[in-house]
């Protein structure tokens, strides 16, 4: 095989990697609601490419930056102007597809060009140890590479293992930790209407006012809205929170409907949804809230089990 051949045959290597791992970048943030994987997938990806084949490195990052940002692009329009990572409601103009694709530009570019510059630095390495004839240093390129492809690959595997694990049931007073933070569902109440006099507000179908206490007793902060969770039924049917329902209720359902940051050691929550009298199997799921320190917290979990899903209706 000459040069050219083998050369071509790793360009297309290279094509095929950076399309499956876009794809994988897409997949995790639309489909495993896990964006801040997905980013990392990007950034990981980009940097691999860019240490094992630096030849035409853009173009191996721009395939990869077109698919993760299809995926980002449809995480905003799903989320309403938010991107996946910033659940609470954004200060000012909405973002936008364009400025999620911006990010996740400087975010390949970032790990492409560092990965170039580790290949660029041990080209220079080799060719000073070259002189000294040591009969390992012709296969020393191909070594780390190899083992720089086996070591991404299993962690893109952990962390597609982590977002993609099936929901694990919680009922009320299970509480749900990741490293020193714990959501916790105390009470589930179903009503026609919330509200009293003119602030009475009736439901479409019915309304579920959940009680939850978030902790947070460490140094750790996160911020809050109830655009943090949704409910998700057995038919894959999502449901926001309602707002009519959490301004009827005052107090600090309504003033803590907003993006705010918890700062004792922990906070009791009031979120309500509007939900369909015959819906089935209703569970709240928690967005990525704390993005890639949520997934790190539970590759780090001696079982990695899967996103929490608390159980909202026990029917006697």
């Amino acid at each position: 095989m000459n040069v050219a051949d083998r050369d071509r045959r790793y360009d297309a290597a290279a094509f095929a990697a950076s399309a499956v791992l876009g794809a994988g970048a897409l997949a995790l943030i639309v489909l495993g609601r896990a964006p801040s994987a997905g980013i990392a997938l990007v950034f990981t990806g980009c940097f691999l490419l860019g240490f094992v084949r630096p030849q035409r490195a853009w173009a191996w990052t721009t395939t990869v930056w077109l698919l993760a940002s299809i995926g980002g692009a449809i995480d905003v329009v799903r989320m309403g102007g938010q991107s996946g990572t910033e659940w609470c409601p954004h200060v000012g103009a909405p973002i936008t597809p364009w400025q999620v694709a911006g990010v996740l530009l400087v975010i390949a570019a970032i790990g492409a060009v560092g990965g170039w510059l580790c290949d660029a630095i041990l080209t220079f390495v080799i060719a000073k140890l070259e002189p000294l004839k040591i009969g390992v240093t012709r296969y020393l390129k191909i070594a780390l590479r190899s083992l720089a492809v086996a070591v991404a690959f299993a962690g893109v595997c952990l962390v597609a293992l982590a977002a993609i694990e099936p929901l694990q049931p919680y009922g009320p007073h299970d509480p749900y930790c990741w490293d020193e933070f714990c959501f916790e569902v105390t009470a589930v109440q179903r009503a026609p209407a919330v509200g009293t006099a003119a602030h009475r507000v009736l439901a479409n179908g019915e309304f579920y006012v959940v009680s939850a206490n978030l902790e947070a007793p460490w140094w750790g902060r996160f911020v809050w809205s109830d655009k943090a969770v949704f409910v998700l039924d057995r038919d894959g049917n999502e449901y926001e929170y309602s707002r009519a329902a959490q301004q009827a209720i005052g107090g600090s359902a309504q003033a803590r409907a907003a993006c705010h940051e918890i700062l004792g050691a922990a906070e009791r929550e009031t979120i309500a949804f509007d939900l369909p009298k015959d819906v089935v199997q209703p569970r709240l799921l928690i967005r990525d809230t704390l993005g890639i320190e949520g997934i790190m917290g539970r590759l780090r979990g001696p079982l990695m089990p899967g996103p929490p899903a608390f159980n909202l209706r026990f029917d006697p």
